[in-house]
């Protein structure tokens, strides 16, 4: 079945566009925002909104200088228009996400000018990409980093074609990109700048630097207009954290998720599952470098950038899955250029059979399972609704081109949903900490409240706390009690055993494999072994981190 005129508009150009809201909407009804990452962002946000502080953002009462603060500005603008609610943070992933599908699409237009259908497959591979759909619903800073990378690009593209406000859009692109995640965004946009230099005319070579570099450096002004007024606000202390640590740092020696060099060539197939199992994926990419090396123009384009950025975050000591997320859209046109037919059966439907047969038996395994204390509660029937599909789709499908690349996307797509709507809701009711939240925030109207260990924010957002929540480690537990008499600590237990920390508990709430726990200087005092020479390992802290 070939490609025809009608195959790039309607369902099929736009369809993507549908399966994004949905999982967006699935997410909201089937989880609350998760811990650590997304309750610790939204603590950010609420502390700013809170106490007014709009340049330089907070964490329970001190600097925050891991992220720049446009997420939380993005927050606050929904706050302002409709009033503090945990709806329109969650809703930002999923619109960065549908930002940078359609600007994955531009992008190919003007790299493979002539073929739009190669612009009309990418948005699909990525939405059948579990991990970049899954991420997608998530309060995290990568999809909108991709937003501003892909501008940025789109930006230099115009540049070289020659079309009006291409200088602009990257300088704009730079600026913003550097308010949501630092200068990350000029790492994917130097070597854009490289790729394009014209070769052979030295005089268009140096007209294209001198563009360029303007561009650049506009990007740092516009940046600037943030940086300056927050240097002067944060100190030397932030400036040293969000320069350095933020920058250089992460390349000598990452003070947090250091992994080998190595690490993410192993974990690339993972976060692309389960086009990873199909011939199109692989087929995609060896096409891609071997046309990109013999002088295919967007090919080239899309080796190039990647294979620079890849090189460079893998010699960076930190490394995260998620950092990979901006080179998702030049991974997509490359396999959407070279492998897109399937043959002659949908193959994508092998793995996401396979997926469904686990989900089938998670709740039959379950009683062996004794670490995945959810698994009884997952449904059968969604199980076997996907490996029915996942099946019929294999054995009666035939057909090539883009109809049946978005086929197989819907089909991938519909995995990730099902794993929300039959997985994530029983596996992540122990994530659950709003009931908590309003506990403490209660408890803190009323009397002291402090927390023993690392605390990352968790209770901030959906308790809408008034103010700090003081860290206590070791010997400082029973001190701060002597201080506060009629005093609540809370902090993080393993288990609910026969430890002293365990006994002396007030109260104790399910979290993860874990419980939360309070404890009052009166319970205490009848456990003298509790907190004992600086604490138990029963107690998570610092030095047992989650």
């Amino acid at each position: 079945m070939a490609d025809s005129p009608s195959t790039h508009r309607g369902a099929i150009h736009w369809g993507w566009a549908l399966l994004i809201t949905t999982a967006a909407g699935i997410a909201l009804w089937a989880r609350p925002l998760v811990p650590a990452d997304e309750t610790r962002y939204a603590a950010v946000a609420w502390e700013m909104w809170r106490d007014g502080q709009w340049w330089v953002p907070y964490l329970n009462g001190e600097i925050y200088s891991h992220k720049p603060p446009l997420l939380f500005w993005l927050m606050h603008l929904g706050w302002w228009l409709f009033g503090v609610n945990e709806w329109w943070p969650r809703l930002l992933g999923p619109a960065a996400a549908l930002a940078s599908a359609a600007l994955t699409q531009r992008i190919g237009l003007r790299l493979f000018p002539g073929h739009p259908e190669i612009a009309a497959r990418a948005p699909w591979l990525l939405v059948g990409a579990l991990y970049w759909l899954a991420d997608a619903t998530m309060l995290m800073f990568d999809h909108l980093v991709t937003v501003f990378v892909a501008l940025a690009w789109l930006g230099l593209l115009r540049m070289r074609d020659g079309a009006r406000g291409g200088a602009a859009l990257t300088a704009i692109a730079v600026g913003i990109g550097i308010m949501a995640k630092g200068p990350v965004v000029v790492l994917f946009t130097a070597p854009a700048m490289l790729m394009l230099l014209p070769l052979g005319d030295a005089r268009s070579a140096w007209r294209w630097i001198g563009r360029c570099a303007a561009a650049g450096l506009s990007g740092l002004a516009i940046a600037a207009l943030w940086l300056v007024p927050a240097l002067r606000e944060g100190g030397q202390a932030y400036a040293h954290a969000l320069l350095w640590n933020q920058g250089a740092g992460r390349v000598s020696e990452s003070f947090d998720h250091a992994r080998p060099l190595w690490w993410y060539l192993a974990v690339l197939p993972l976060l692309w599952l389960p086009w990873s199992l199909t011939p199109t994926f692989w087929r995609g990419l060896y096409r891609g470098a071997r046309q990109g090396l013999a002088g295919s123009t967007g090919l080239r384009f899309c080796i190039g950038v990647s294979g620079f950025v890849f090189a460079v975050i893998s010699i960076m000591s930190g490394k995260q899955p998620q950092y990979l997320l901006p080179m998702f859209p030049l991974l997509a046109l490359m396999i959407a250029a070279t492998g897109a037919e399937t043959g002659q059966r949908l193959w994508i439907a092998l793995p996401v059979a396979a997926l469904g047969l686990l989900m089938l038996g998670l709740p039959l395994a379950a009683a062996q399972l004794p670490k995945l204390p959810w698994a009884a509660g997952v449904s059968p029937l969604w199980g076997i609704a996907l490996a029915a599909t996942a099946g019929a789709l294999l054995w009666r499908w035939r057909g090539n081109g883009t109809a049946a690349l978005a086929l197989s996307g819907l089909l991938s797509a519909a995995a990730t949903l099902a794993l929300y709507t039959g997985v994530a809701r029983p596996a992540l009711e122990r994530f659950d900490l709003r009931g908590l939240s309003d506990r403490i925030a209660a408890e803190q109207a009323r009397r002291p409240v402090a927390f023993a260990g690392v605390y990352r924010g968790q209770f901030d957002f959906f308790g809408r706390l008034r103010q700090p929540l003081q860290e206590l480690h070791g010997p400082d537990i029973r001190h701060w009690l002597t201080q506060h008499p009629d005093g609540l600590i809370v902090g993080e237990i393993k288990r609910l055993d026969q430890s002293p920390e365990a006994q002396a508990a007030i109260w104790t709430s399910p979290y993860r494999s874990r419980y939360f726990a309070g404890w009052t200087a009166d319970r205490l005092a009848a456990h003298p072994d509790a907190f004992a020479g600086g604490g138990n390992r029963a107690v998570v802290d610092e030095a047992d981190p989650d």
